[in-house]
């Protein structure tokens, strides 16, 4: 665990220096939606500040350590690892939440009325409210049960079940319960979001066919029919992303060089394709998410030092 611990904590440092990299890089890219944010990254500083320089009403501040980024009903959140933070925007309207310094989180999930972090340094998932305040933290490092050793992601199903993979125990996913039990294990590959009727959904490429399928997924781990089909070489990938009210979900698909994100009714019937962009050099440095409320897709990639977030098209 500790091995793990310690080589992540200096990737954490080390970003800033990655970030500006990767500016120079996508320095040329055309943008392909909508710039709706921008933020500095700050280099060594442990202070956010607001610049006031700016005209207009988007909102600048400066972090260390972005890690993770969600929008919900038009709100944007996003944490700030090495901070502590957790940066909360509206138009012109922002706030921010500072949580327990020993918490050094590599993503967070929003519930209903608090926020679910991993942590690597306490090998726990800790729930904070709105105010920072630590509410109640489960875990601890190992490989049994309810133990985690590499935490990546976490993600939360409609029952609040908060689902969390863990690459250092095999890519498994474990479940808790809203009562923060540990109740099983989910389905390799599955998603860590669910859609209205708590389905999970999982990728799977077939060699023999050079197709990427999707399926629904029951909570048991059991597979659905097919629900929609890519044809791949091999070199892309495919990641759900999301599923909105209507249970239509949203699909990243890499085919080299093209990117784009599809949005796929429940019956499987294509409705609308998403232009991401086309420099297969940017595509390890930016995210995508969904707005489960609004339906709206929006992409976080750093350039120059700054975090811009894109509303795609």
């Amino acid at each position: 665990m500790n091995r793990y611990k310690y080589i992540l904590i200096i990737i954490i440092l080390l970003l800033p220096l990655q970030l500006n990299a990767l500016g120079r890089i996508s320095a040329s890219i055309p943008e392909m939606g909508e710039i709706v944010k921008v933020y500095d990254i700050g280099e060594g500083s442990f202070e956010v500040k607001v610049r006031t320089d700016i005209k207009g009403n988007v909102p600048y501040g400066l972090f260390n350590g972005p890690m993770s980024f969600k929008v919900k009903k038009g709100v944007f959140y996003l944490l700030d690892s090495l901070n502590r933070r957790i940066h909360i925007t509206k138009n012109d309207k922002s706030m921010v939440i500072e949580y327990d310094k020993n918490i050094l989180a590599s993503d967070f999930t929003i519930l209903k009325t608090s926020f679910a972090l991993t942590s690597v340094k306490t090998a726990k998932i800790h729930i904070i409210d709105i105010k920072g305040k630590t509410l109640s933290s489960f875990g601890e490092s190992g490989n049994e049960d309810g133990q985690f050793i590499q935490m990546d992601f976490i993600g939360h199903d409609t029952l609040e079940n908060i689902l969390v993979l863990d690459y250092g125990n095999k890519g498994r996913i474990s479940r808790f319960s809203k009562d923060h039990k540990f109740s099983g294990y989910e389905r390799k590959g599955a998603s860590l979001f669910s859609d209205n009727d708590n389905i999970r959904y999982v990728t799977e490429f077939h060699r023999d066919t050079g197709f990427f399928v999707v399926y629904k997924c029951g909570m048991d781990g059991t597979l659905r029919d097919p629900l929609y089909k890519f044809p791949q070489d091999g070199r892309g990938s495919i990641d759900v992303i999301g599923a909105d009210l209507d249970n239509n979900i949203y699909i990243k698909v890499f085919n080299p060089p093209l990117m784009s994100i599809y949005k796929i009714s429940p019956q499987g019937k294509l409705i609308k394709t998403f232009e991401a962009h086309n420099d297969p050099g940017m595509d390890f440095n930016r995210y995508f998410t969904l707005d489960e409320i609004t339906g709206e897709v929006y992409s976080i990639f750093y350039r120059e030092k700054k975090i811009h977030i894109s509303r795609l098209k």
